[in-house]
């Protein structure tokens, strides 16, 4: 790994003449692995052009190793205690633009926040957290696009899907020792958490609010009838997983994006063939 005092001159050297020289330049800026923009961003306004275009490919060329590498670990361990977590990382970290703040320091910049206000938090305060102070809400344009369901964007712009918000109540959650659960409901992804009293839903889309009494009971009814409970419907990293990649497929194919379209179609069967189930039988 070359020293920091090494990088302007390295950098220059981006765009060289020589093949070799630009190879060798390229090998040792990707030995800083994912830390390579934190490290040379300070030197981007001394670059040219086409030296940016090239830091942008070895960056992106680190992305991509570095998603497949984590996207397997995570697959060999999909009950892994913060699956969700590494799961999401590696989608929102494959699919950041250049430039743009990794999934891992959004989420660190919020807990140190949260952690400062809250001391120790409770669930009334996590909610009042996102969706009051952060200022997290449902989609204020178009719901299916992209930057809705890409967590790394989620966080950045504080709008996204049910069950990107939802996402990131848990990860956030877990970090400060909380204990916040999905709920699969069709058509709705909410959150739930155990109480003196029993179960609390929340809904993602009414500021982490609990539902209101008549819809409870009637799902309760619901859930009843089907020999069920809250916790039978609650949802696993994996599928949770499975739904935001069902999530992101469905956008890029709205927008005709078909390059991301095959990216997520496929990320998906392979989180299947973990699972070991056929496609259709993943909710």
């Amino acid at each position: 790994m070359p020293k920091l005092q090494d990088l302007p001159f390295l950098m220059q050297l981006l765009d060289d003449e020589d093949p070799d020289v630009r190879q060798q330049v390229r090998q040792q800026l990707g030995a800083w692995g994912g830390n390579l923009e934190t490290v040379t961003a300070p030197y981007w306004d001394q670059l040219s052009d086409p030296q940016m275009e090239v830091l942008r490919g070895v960056s992106e060329q680190i992305r991509h190793s570095n998603f497949h590498t984590f996207w397997e670990e995570w697959l060999e361990d999909l009950a892994h205690p913060r699956g969700l977590y590494l799961a999401c990382e590696a989608l929102a970290d494959r699919m950041t633009d250049f430039g743009k703040p990794p999934f891992r320091l959004l989420m660190e910049d919020m807990v140190v926040l949260f952690k400062t206000a809250y001391p120790q938090p409770t669930f009334e305060d996590l909610m009042k957290f996102l969706f009051v102070q952060q200022g997290f809400h449902a989609p204020k344009g178009p719901f299916h696009q992209l930057d809705n369901s890409l967590l790394g964007q989620v966080i950045l712009r504080k709008e996204g899907t049910q069950i990107s918000l939802c996402a990131i109540a848990m990860i956030l959650a877990q970090e400060v020792g909380l204990e916040l659960h999905g709920v699969n409901i069709p058509g709705h992804f909410m959150m739930a958490h155990a109480s003196e009293d029993g179960w609390v839903i929340r809904d993602p889309f009414r500021s982490g609010h609990p539902l209101p009494e008549s819809l409870e009971t009637y799902l309760i009814r619901r859930l009843e009838q089907s020999g069920l409970d809250w916790p039978d419907i609650f949802s696993p990293a994996a599928n949770m997983v499975s739904r935001m990649l069902r999530n992101l497929a469905h956008a890029a194919d709205k927008s005709q994006d078909k390059e991301h379209k095959a990216l997520f179609d496929q990320w998906l069967l392979d989180l299947q063939g973990a699972m070991e189930i056929e496609p259709d039988e993943l909710s």
